[in-house]
């Protein structure tokens, strides 16, 4: 099938505007669309993305840089010229007829690989499934929000962060789809139709600022004796199967260092019911861990204050809020970064695996624990470890 890239939805597809708990929001007019999700063979690696129709013509709602993937490892799509392109799609997708499904809403961001990861589960689909319960389709029938898999932990980040609005999730059911194997992956193919919604970054910060809890002031007298051992949560990414660790020592980060005894937390193993358990049983007085998807869930636990620590290799002060840093904006004011560098430009690679000297973080840590984060300042040492708050970061 011959499809153009598209860039810019509202170009064809009317939209309204509906007045939800979150503000206001943006709904297009429902169309008919086909998803496929590719995976590789012996990989947990995919990329899903849409097809969508409009009267005789086809578009590809996908970003150049899955693109880039897809027709360099895969014949599935191939290029025909800079808009244009040819994917392949079985017969049966295309004169297949979507099946009776409830009103579906999906984000308007072709996200490509991370659709459905952890991270993006929690920064965009609980903010939506929020708003599903306060839109009401033309059909005076309610929305539900398109999601490709079916995780426990999915089931569990729900209840943590929306409580009862499970039911406003919708994952699509493998028996719909046409699948088709090639050598190296496989494709399933799905026939529905759908309205795309835009997510706004005010709508993200009015859903986790209802999770917002002020630090208390005195919490130097809270902490008890100075000479006591102070016990913080390391989040491990050991056992997460990623490549990248971030964190090339994290292993140093166990037992006492100093007065601090650590222990490493698997969110991985655990999962979010757990985790959250444990957490708000546990008498931690500051979880550590580097930038990830695991750090978000968090922010979740409205009752819990103790100050969220991410350590990184370097910190711009020019673009603090550059790349990946971004999906920390709707927790501005709510954690602290721990860095080795201090930057006055942008880092050069924010994502390289780094070391951190348990000394120095140990001694940071203590400053922080012991009050200096009531106070939202900077504080630094005689190794140059700095602690920024992130309200102080514009």
């Amino acid at each position: 099938m011959n499809v153009r890239l598209c860039s810019n939805l509202s170009k064809f597809i009317d939209s309204t505007w509906h007045t939800t708990c979150l503000g206001k929001i943006r709904i297009y007019d429902s169309v008919p669309l086909i998803l496929q999700i590719i995976k590789w063979h012996g990989s947990n690696d995919y990329r899903s993305f849409f097809i969508i129709e409009n009267q005789s013509e086809h578009f590809l709602w996908l970003k150049q840089e899955d693109i880039d993937v897809l027709s360099c490892f895969s014949s599935h799509i191939r290029v025909f010229s800079n808009d244009t392109f040819d994917v392949m799609l079985p017969t049966e997708v295309i004169t297949a007829s979507s099946r009776n499904l409830p009103p579906l809403l999906i984000e308007a961001v072709p996200r490509g690989p991370f659709s459905f990861h952890f991270g993006h589960f929690i920064l965009d689909t609980l903010p939506l499934l929020a708003i599903c319960k306060d839109i009401i389709n033309p059909s005076n029938i309610p929305y539900k929000l398109l999601s490709v898999a079916h995780h426990r932990w999915q089931q569990e980040l729900v209840l943590i962060g929306t409580g009862n609005l499970q039911q406003y999730l919708h994952t699509i059911d493998s028996e719909m789809g046409i699948s088709a194997n090639y050598r190296h992956y496989s494709v399933m193919s799905y026939n529905l139709s759908a309205s795309f919604i835009d997510l706004m970054p005010e709508h993200r910060n009015a859903f986790f600022s209802r999770f917002r809890r002020e630090v208390k002031s005195p919490h130097i007298a809270a902490q008890g004796n100075r000479n006591e051992i102070k016990h913080i949560a390391v989040i491990s990414r050991q056992e997460s199967n990623i490549r990248n660790s971030r964190w090339a020592n994290e292993s140093e980060f166990q037992g006492e260092i100093l007065d601090i005894s650590y222990k490493m937390i698997s969110p991985s193993f655990l999962g979010p019911a757990d985790l959250y358990a444990h957490i708000m049983q546990s008498n931690y007085s500051a979880v550590l861990g580097v930038h990830g998807s695991a750090i978000f869930q968090f922010f979740l636990y409205g009752m819990c204050n103790m100050p969220i620590v991410i350590i990184t290799s370097s910190l711009s002060m020019v673009h603090p809020w550059s790349g990946q840093m971004a999906d920390f904006l709707p927790f501005k004011g709510r954690f602290w970064f721990l860095t080795k560098s201090v930057l006055l430009n942008d880092p050069s690679d924010w994502n390289i695996s780094s070391s951190f000297d348990p000394i120095p973080v140990t001694e940071i840590l203590s400053i922080l624990i012991y009050g200096a984060h009531a106070k939202r300042v900077l504080v630094s040492n005689c190794h140059l470890y700095t602690a920024i708050h992130s309200s102080i970061l514009s």
